[in-house]
């Protein structure tokens, strides 16, 4: 999944000079302060491009995705994807997330839906809104476990 920040601070570069190794020992620090991995990325190598011939392009691995372990609860299938460049010297990144619905205990299909009924059930302010939520999801809770209990004595 997450790669070492020893690999996000060790930039891939083709052309010209090498970056100081100092500065980027610098630039890995705060990163690992902050607990922070590299995502990894499928497509093109280098995410930043300047020089239109050969002699003089230079292509680097600039831009990088970066989480910390409380992302990947929430977002542990992601895709991180270098596009095309198009009319900037930087390729766009794109990153795709799939909430982990599980981790919150929400298997029942109709539990989004009941959650947006509600919500719009209740005109007023934000607090009165969640509070009239909070009531209409405790008695579906309710009647979902009833439900459950009933199946599972017909069973």
């Amino acid at each position: 999944m997450a790669i070492s920040m020893k690999s996000c601070t060790h930039m891939k570069k083709k052309g010209e000079a090498t970056r100081d190794e100092r500065q980027m020992e610098e630039f890995g620090k705060p990163l690992e302060d902050c607990d922070l991995s590299d995502m990894g990325y499928r497509g093109q190598k280098y995410t930043w491009e300047k020089g239109n011939f050969a002699e003089t392009n230079i292509r680097e691995q600039l831009d990088r995705g970066v989480t910390n372990r409380e992302w990947l609860n929430l977002f542990s299938d992601y895709l991180i994807q270098h596009l095309p460049y198009s009319f900037s010297d930087h390729c766009p990144i794109f990153i795709q997330t799939t909430p982990n619905v599980s981790m919150y205990g929400i298997t029942e299909p109709s539990c989004e839906d009941i959650i947006k009924k509600l919500w719009q059930e209740k005109i007023g302010n934000v607090l009165d809104k969640l509070e009239h939520t909070q009531d209409g999801m405790q008695r579906w809770r309710k009647n979902i476990k009833r439900e459950r209990i009933k199946k599972l004595k017909f069973l």
